[in-house]
C-alpha cells in the first residue's frame, strides 16, 4: 500500500512514498507512478531493468536512506543485463532534486557513440543527484563514460560514490562533453579503464569542481584528461584529492581550448611518464605534491614521497610521518585570513589542511607513557607531559618531599636512628651508645636521633 506523508512547507503538500516490491514490482513502474517530490522506495534485492526518470524530480533510493546502513548499498542491486542500453538514464530535463541513493548500479552495456553504460544523461539539461552509489562493471564499448556519461546536458552532483571497474571508449569512469557543471565530492574513481581520461574525462565547457575524492588504479594514457581546442575560459578546480597510482602515463593531461585548472592541497604521484601533461590551457597548482614536477606551478609545493598507509590496498590515508601533513594551503578561501584563525582553513580536527583526500587526525596530547598525564589516544605530542616525582610522602617523616607524587620507600622518621623503617629496641641501645660516648653517630644519625629537635642527643 502506498504511504501518504504530509510534509508542511509553505502550505500542505502531499508526498508519497513507492514500495518497490509491495506496490510494483519493477522499478520503473513505480517511477512511472510518482509525481515530482514523491519517493520511490526499493527493498534489497536484484533488480534487471533498465530505469529513466523521464523528467520526474523523485527520490529514487535504496533502504539506505532511511537509515543509513551501508550495507543496503551493496544488496539493492539494479542490472542492466548488458542489453544495449544504460542501466539509469536522465533524458528529460530533470533538476538537481532528481536523486539516486543507495544503489549499486551494473552490468550496463552500450555500443552507441557517446551513450554511457552506468548512468547516462544527455541533452535538455538533464541533471540529477548522485549519492551513495557503487558504479561497477559498465561497458561503454564504442562510447565515452563507462560509469557516468553527460553529454550536452545539465548540472550533475556525484557524492560518497564509488565508481570502480568500468571501460569506455574515453572517460572509463566519467565523462562530460559539455555539460552545465559537475561537482564530485568525496568520491572514489578506481580501476576504470580507457584510452583517454581513464578516471576522469572532461571534454570542452564544463566547468568542475572535485574534492575530497580519489583517483586510483586507473588504466589508460591519462588517469584525467582535460580539455579540447574548444574550450573556452572553463574553470576546473580540484582541491583534497589524491591522484597516485594509476597505470597511465599522466595523472593529469590538459590539452587545447583556454581552460584554466585550479588545484590545491592535492597528492599527485606515481604515474609512469609524469604527474601533469600541459599542452593548453593553464594550470595554478599551489601546496600540492606534485611528483617529479613541483617547481614553476605556484607556491607551497613539494616533490616528496607521501608515506600512504597502504597504497598497494588503495588505502590513501597518511601515515603519521607523512610531509604531506599540516602542508597544505594557510588560507585556501583566499581571505586574507589564515589557518590559526579561520576553521575554513582547518581540517575537522582544527588543525592546518593536510594534502590529499584523507586528512590524518591529530590528536594532542601527552604521548610518553610514563608520564602522570599520559594519554593513550594522543597521536601528538604537544609538550605538556607531567613527569612523576619520587620520594617520601608522608609528612612526618625526617625527609618528606612536598614535591614528591610517588612513595619510594626511602621516608626516614625521627628516633629511628639505625634508619631500618622501625623505631624498635635497637634504635634504644643505639642511642644509649651514642650519649654515653661508647658508639660513633653519623651526622644524620645525629639528626634522627634528636628527637626533640633541641640540637642535642639526650635521654
Amino acid at each position: 500500500m502506498k504511504k501518504l506523508i504530509i510534509l508542511l512547507l509553505t502550505s500542505f503538500s502531499f508526498a508519497t512514498i513507492i514500495n518497490i516490491p509491495d506496490d510494483y514490482s519493477t522499478i520503473q513502474e513505480g517511477i512511472d507512478t510518482s509525481v515530482d517530490g514523491d519517493t520511490v522506495l526499493v527493498q534489497p534485492g536484484i533488480y534487471v531493468e533498465n530505469i529513466n526518470f523521464n523528467g520526474k524530480n523523485i527520490l529514487v533510493g535504496s533502504q539506505f536512506i532511511i537509515d543509513s546502513n551501508e550495507a543496503y548499498i551493496n544488496q539493492t542491486i539494479v542490472d542492466g543485463n548488458a542489453n544495449g542500453l544504460p542501466v539509469v538514464s536522465f533524458y528529460s530535463g530533470e533538476t538537481r532534486d532528481a536523486v539516486l541513493q543507495g544503489f549499486t548500479i551494473q552490468n550496463g552495456t552500450t555500443e552507441v557513440n557517446s551513450y554511457g553504460a552506468g548512468i547516462d544523461f544527455r541533452t535538455n539539461n538533464s541533471s540529477a543527484t548522485l549519492k551513495n552509489l557503487i558504479i561497477t562493471n559498465n561497458h561503454a564499448n564504442n562510447g565515452s563514460g563507462g560509469g557516468i556519461s553527460i553529454y550536452y546536458a545539465g548540472s550533475v552532483l556525484i557524492q560518497d560514490c564509488w565508481i570502480y571497474n568500468n571501460y569506455a571508449g574515453i572517460g572509463g569512469g566519467v565523462y562530460s562533453f559539455d555539460g552545465d557543471s559537475l561537482f564530485i565530492n568525496n568520491s572514489r574513481i578506481m580501476m576504470n579503464q580507457s584510452a583517454g581520461g581513464s578516471g576522469i574525462a572532461i571534454w570542452r565547457n564544463t566547468p568542475l569542481i572535485v574534492d575530497h575524492s580519489i583517483v586510483s588504479g586507473n588504466i589508460g594514457s591519462s588517469a584525467i584528461g582535460l580539455g579540447h581546442e574548444d574550450s573556452q575560459n572553463v574553470i576546473r578546480e580540484f582541491t583534497n584529492c589524491t591522484i597516485a597510482n594509476n597505470s597511465t602515463a599522466f595523472g593529469i593531461t590538459q590539452e587545447g581550448g583556454f581552460s584554466t585548472s585550479v588545484i590545491n592541497n592535492c597528492i599527485i604521484y606515481d604515474h609512469q611518464v609524469g604527474s601533469i601533461n600541459l599542452t593548453g590551457g593553464v594550470f595554478q597548482i599551489d601546496y600540492t605534491l606534485v611528483e617529479g614536477d613541483a617547481d614553476g606551478w605556484g607556491v607551497g609545493n613539494i616533490d616528496l614521497n607521501p608515506l600512504f598507509s597502504e597504497s598497494e590496498n588503495y588505502d590513501y590515508s597518511l601515515q603519521i610521518s607523512s610531509p604531506c601533513i599540516d602542508a597544505g594551503n594557510p588560507d585556501l578561501n583566499g581571505n586574507g585570513i589564515t589557518w590559526e584563525n579561520d576553521p575554513d582553513d582547518q581540517d575537522p580536527d582544527g588543525t592546518r589542511m593536510d594534502m590529499g583526500a584523507y586528512y590524518f587526525i591529530q590528536i594532542i596530547g601527552c604521548t610518553n607513557p610514563i608520564a602522570l598525564n599520559f594519554n593513550p589516544d594522543a597521536n601528538v605530542d604537544d609538550g605538556s607531559c607531567v613527569f612523576p616525582v619520587y620520594g617520601c610522602v608522608d609528612s612526618t617523616a625526617f625527609n618528606f618531599n612536598d614535591e614528591a607524587d610517588i612513595n619510594d620507600g626511602s621516608c626516614i622518621y625521627y628516633g629511628d636512628v639505625t634508619q631500618d623503617g622501625s623505631i624498635d629496641v635497637i634504635d634504644v641501645i643505639a642511642m644509649v651508645g651514642y650519649v654515653l660516648g661508647t658508639i660513633q653517630p653519623t651526622p644524620d644519625q645525629i639528626i634522627l636521633g634528636d628527637v626533640f629537635t633541641d640540637g642535642e642527643l639526650n635521654i
